[in-house]
This record gives structure tokens, C-alpha cells and sequence, in this order.
């Protein structure tokens, strides 16, 4: 880890001894949503207030093509609980979270989109699942008939994907929202990596992890921003970030090519030594060779992929830059 990472980890770490800690902080990553904002604040007050008024709400402005940092701007203006952070570009949702967690100091967390389709009014069950189960952590579930209703191709490969190919356990059930404990921030903040799955990074951290199924309501507004593409890609980093098993079946599907083109060659001596039949066919050759050929370009491609990711992560770049905030100190 380089001197500059520890620095500022170092910072994080003294800003946070100083803060005060908060009983609940949800983190929020806004992308849009700007004509449901104000009803999430106003929600998340009400819902939160039911069991603590010790509580702050972290909006991380992840800079979409809606202004919604004026309305982030006036939300903590009127209350100092609401704090706001501005990236300074679209650096996308999981880096937005881990700004959020970076500026939040409190006993337990909850994050959350921002549509409204995570409940604000299911936060204080989550939180007493927490407390009343012993959990380091509670997932809300989507039930089953929410499941049927939403399920996409693009979601469906997306977790398959993930969960076959980086044992990252991953279902059409889970989201973000969840709520977890200050020592599973804590670790959670000790995660470098540029690459950012924030589900797939809490799995990994194990501790005692508890579900709660949840109803999830439809959108209020608009249509979420993952395209078939953006998953295609998320669920691609995931993949490289968190394993090397691809590798593993380029590696036994060479091997597999090996050996079958060892018999072959056995079949076409044989053909010639025992009924003396000259092999044939230039097309079939050609094609074979192309077909090898483009496997070959293939598998250097894959293997590039991953020096390529090696190489951004030890540049050591920021996972996120913040241009302003309101209501926090230092980021």
C-alpha cells in the first residue's frame, strides 16, 4: 500500500476520533432522483425518529444529469444531520458509498438508493433485526413475488455470473440496502481496491450476517440507470476483481484443444499408414488454423484484461474525488 494511501487512511482515521459518533448513519449515493429527494429526506426523518433522533443522513451527489445539489444543499441547511457530499465527477455508485462511509462516523449504518424503491419506513427493522437477532449485519431480501415481477436478462446473467465465476453470492433477492455495524465499516474502509462491487466487497468481509425479506415497492420516478451494458460491465470488473478462475477454463479448454488435436493428428497417420489416404481439404485446414488463431488472440486479450486492471490499481489513483460538501469538516 503506498505512503499516500496510508496518509490518508491516517487522516480518516484522526477525523473520525474527533467526530462525534451517531447512533445510525444512512449513506445515500444520488444519481437522478431529484423530484423524489426531498421525500427521502423528509422520510428518512420520520422513520429514523421512531427509534433514535441520534442519527445523520450522508447524500453523495455522484453528479448525474439532474441538479440535485441544490437540493441537497437547502435539506442541510435546514437540518445540520443531513450532510452533504459532492463528488466531482461521476466516479458511479459504489465509489459514491464509500464516500459516504468515509465521512459517516456512527454505531450502526444503513445504505440505500435513492428512488425510493429501498423503503425508509423498513430501516427500523432492519435495525431492530440487528439488535434483538446479535448481527454485525442485516440484507434486506426482496420477496419472491418482487423477484418474478422485476427479473430482466440483464439481471439474471449479471448474478449468475457473478456468482458462478467469482463465488461472490449474488441473487436477484439483494441490493445495497442493508444496515451493519461500525467494526464492518471499519473494515470495509480498509478495502484499496479502485475496482468497487460494495455488495461483493461486504460478503467478503464474512462476520454474522443476518437477511430480512422485504417488500419492494415500484419506482416512483424514472428508470433505473443500469442499461444491459452497465451490467454487463459491473458484472465484468466484479469477475476480474474478485477471482482469477476464468482463467482456470481458458486454461483446461486450451488444454482440451491440445489433446484433441493430438488425436486427430493420430487419425490422419493412421489413415495414411494403414489405407495409404493422403489428407485433404485445404478449406478445412484453414478454417482450423483461423479458428485457433482467433482463440489464441482471444486468451491474450483475457490475460491483457487482467494485467490492465493490475496496472490501474497500482497507480493507486483515488477511488473518489469530493469538489464540496455541506455539514462536514473533512472527507
Amino acid at each position: 500500500m503506498s505512503q499516500n494511501h496510508n496518509h490518508n487512511r491516517g487522516q480518516i482515521e484522526r477525523r473520525r476520533g474527533g467526530q462525534q459518533q451517531v447512533c445510525v448513519a444512512v449513506v445515500v449515493p444520488v444519481y437522478n432522483s431529484a423530484a423524489t429527494l426531498e421525500e427521502l429526506v423528509r422520510r428518512l426523518k420520520t422513520s429514523l425518529e421512531t427509534f433514535t433522533e441520534d442519527y445523520e443522513i450522508i447524500l453523495v451527489d455522484d453528479r448525474g444529469p439532474q441538479p440535485v445539489w441544490p437540493i441537497i444543499h437547502a435539506a442541510g441547511e435546514a437540518d445540520t444531520r443531513v450532510k452533504g457530499v459532492r463528488l466531482s465527477r461521476n466516479f458511479g455508485q459504489h465509489a459514491a458509498i464509500t464516500a459516504g462511509l468515509n465521512v459517516a462516523c456512527a454505531d450502526w449504518y444503513v445504505v440505500m438508493d435513492c428512488d425510493l424503491q429501498d423503503v425508509p419506513e423498513d430501516i427500523p427493522k432492519l435495525y431492530q433485526h440487528a439488535v434483538q437477532g446479535g448481527f454485525d449485519s442485516v440484507v434486506a431480501m426482496r420477496d419472491a413475488q418482487d423477484v418474478r415481477k422485476r427479473r430482466k436478462l440483464g439481471s439474471f446473467l449479471f448474478n449468475k455470473s457473478l456468482e458462478h465465476l467469482a463465488d461472490i453470492p449474488a441473487s436477484s433477492k439483494i441490493g445495497n440496502f442493508r444496515i451493519f455495524n461500525e467494526p464492518m465499516a471499519r473494515a470495509f474502509r480498509m478495502y484499496p481496491e479502485k475496482m468497487r462491487l460494495f455488495p461483493a466487497l461486504m460478503s467478503h468481509l464474512g462476520f454474522n450476517v443476518g437477511q430480512l425479506t422485504l417488500v419492494r415497492p415500484d419506482r416512483v420516478e424514472g428508470k433505473s440507470s443500469y442499461t444491459f451494458k452497465k451490467l454487463f460491465q459491473l458484472a465484468f470488473d466484479g469477475i476480474i476483481s474478485n477471482t482469477i478462475r476464468p482463467m482456470y477454463y481458458l486454461a483446461g479448454f486450451g488444454f482440451f484443444v491440445a489433446i484433441f488435436a493430438i488425436f486427430v493428428a493420430f487419425f490422419f497417420v493412421y489413415r495414411k499408414l494403414v489405407y495409404g489416404i493422403e489428407m485433404e481439404g485445404w478449406t478445412s485446414l484453414m478454417t482450423a488454423l483461423m479458428f485457433m488463431g482467433g482463440i489464441q488472440i482471444f486468451v491474450i486479450s483475457f490475460v491483457g484484461i487482467y494485467v490492465g486492471k493490475v496496472f490501474f490499481e497500482v497507480k493507486d489513483r483515488p477511488v473518489f474525488i469530493v469538489s464540496e460538501t455541506r455539514n462536514v469538516s473533512t472527507v
